[in-house]
């Protein structure tokens, strides 16, 4: 499916430890998001 260009979409059916594995790279992703910026707050308002 995806190798034809198409999608995999949230409510599709796919292997349990596929699923898991995605919302676990999605939530690492939202994590380092988050904290990636906390140490260039502290100068942001200066900047």
């Amino acid at each position: 499916m995806i190798d034809g260009g198409g999608r995999i979409e949230p409510r599709d059916a796919m292997p349990e430890a596929y699923r898991k594995t995605l919302i676990r790279q999605i939530a690492q992703h939202a994590h380092s998001e988050i904290i990636g910026m906390q140490p260039e707050g502290n100068w942001i308002s200066r900047a």
